[in-house]
């Protein structure tokens, strides 16, 4: 896993970050990011819809909107 600190000093080393002394400095906490979980081999094992809603102004014609 990255450093929090490793990153940081990186930032500074290629200038994303600065360091700033003003009036409106606050700290900033950074939170762990969780282990993200792969979906990919679950969106092949999705079956696709067999029926596909229809275009909205066929849809409207029907119901007699507009």
């Amino acid at each position: 896993k990255v450093d929090v600190h490793t990153c940081y000093k990186e930032f500074l080393a290629t200038s994303l970050i600065k360091l700033f002394n003003g009036e409106y400095v606050y700290t900033t906490i950074m939170p762990l990011k969780k282990d993200v979980f792969e979906y990919h081999p679950i969106n092949h094992k999705i079956k696709p819809d067999k029926y596909p809603i229809s275009m909205l102004k066929e849809l409207f014609d029907i119901i007699g909107f507009f």
